[in-house]
């Protein structure tokens, strides 16, 4: 069923371009202040601590044990039980950021690449703040651009989302993480899942989604303080296209396949920032005298006045044909696994990536394939003492260190 009624509104919405929309002044003075409330109400914790559930499909078979020290190596990250270390959830996202230093093009270490890339989130679950947003949300211009980008379907809330930026923070260029009739976000890695929509293998089974994107801070007329959202509506070989950060704005676009990013944050501060491990329990929370602090594995450390913070209103909705479309999603989703899409990959691409011992060669494999990404220029010369072994790969880290 799911399946049927997609190939319907595939045909329906075949002049559908994926883009932006961009609104301003969306929200009255007392709007802003329970949005700003709702903040500060709330514990955020950076990326790395996602809500998707801990299971056995997290990774592509790469899995090995956490090391004495519980961390993991660069390219891996600790899983939700605890015990192994898997893939980064986007490690297709991290490949490029490292290599190039991303939209930017920061010269960093490793280390700082993630502690940059690592901004506060919080997922609002809480029923009455949930409604409180939501009322909001429709009382506002951002609804009818919602409502135009969906047509007569229907609109479900799916995720809502603070994001809190520091100064020297980014978001890499990436996809966002799609939805289909027939695999949970629980039943693979993440950036397997945004190959899988890029690859259009199964894209008469993949539900649309469209976000928005509204800021409780920024200044058009600062032009230094970084942190422009640039996206490429006309696909990764198009031009690029940037909106600043202004207060009270808002953004409407189809993340899941439109490349977009954050520029760097207020870049002249970045050097003040705390060091942020992708390991740690890493926290930010508002604490009086708009003021908000970092915690760092229950630790207190640097205190941010609020102005020098970037903080955004992430709202994610799927966008339905009609009831029968949305109970057939409901009920069919979950069917498949990460073996499942392997199969069908392996399948397109003629390459067994189900069973090979090297499993990086089977993810570059599908990245290579399946993943691209606009070029953001330049090579990070920062992350060479990292890939010398040994005690020369330590000498170069400390010679490094000096302009890194």
């Amino acid at each position: 069923m799911c399946l049927f009624l997609n190939l319907i509104f595939l045909a329906q919405v075949s002049s559908y371009s994926p883009g932006v929309q961009y609104l301003e002044n969306i929200w009255s003075d007392s709007m802003m202040d329970s949005i700003r409330e709702a903040f500060r109400e709330s514990t955020i914790t950076d990326m790395a601590a996602d809500d998707i559930p801990a299971s056995q499909f997290d990774n592509i078979g790469e899995a090995f044990p956490v090391g004495p020290d519980g961390r993991c190596p660069a390219e891996y990250t600790v899983n939700k039980q605890g015990d192994s270390c898997v893939f980064i959830g986007r490690i297709d996202v991290a490949t490029l950021y490292v290599k190039t230093g991303g939209i930017s093009r920061q010269r960093k270490s490793i280390d700082g690449l993630y502690s940059a890339a690592n901004p506060f989130i919080s997922r609002v679950q809480n029923s009455e703040r949930r409604e409180m947003l939501a009322q909001i949300m429709a009382k506002s211009p951002v609804n009818d651009a919602l409502r135009n980008t969906c047509e007569d379907g229907i609109l479900k809330n799916v995720v809502m989302t603070m994001l809190v930026m520091l100064p020297g923070q980014t978001v890499p260029v990436h996809y966002d993480i799609p939805l289909f009739c027939d695999l949970t976000k629980a039943n693979a890695p993440a950036w397997l899942q945004v190959a899988y929509a890029l690859s259009g293998l199964n894209k008469e089974r993949e539900i649309r989604q469209v976000q928005t994107i509204t800021y409780l801070t920024g200044n058009a007329s600062d032009s230094e303080q970084g942190g422009d959202f640039v996206y490429w509506p006309e696909g990764p070989k198009g031009p690029m296209k940037s909106l600043p950060v202004v207060s009270n704005s808002a953004i409407v676009t189809d993340g899941v396949h439109v490349a977009h990013a954050v520029k760097v944050w207020k870049p002249e501060s970045s050097a003040d920032a705390p060091m942020l491990n992708k390991d740690d329990n890493n926290e930010i929370k508002y604490i009086g005298d708009e003021k908000w602090q970092i915690f760092i594995n229950g630790k207190g450390a640097k205190v941010y006045d609020e102005s020098e913070l970037r903080m955004s209103f992430i709202s994610r909705y799927i966008c339905f044909r009609d009831e029968e479309e949305e109970a057939a999603f409901n009920e069919q989703t979950g069917q498949k696994n990460t073996k499942d899409v392997l199969s069908e990959m392996s399948v397109a691409l003629d390459e067994d990536l189900v069973n090979g011992e090297n499993r990086k060669e089977a993810r570059d494999a599908i990245l290579t394939n399946y993943l691209q990404y606009p070029a953001t220029g330049g090579f990070n010369y920062c992350i060479l003492p990292e890939l010398v072994p040994g005690t020369a790969g330590s000498v170069f880290k400390f010679i490094f260190s000096y302009f890194c």
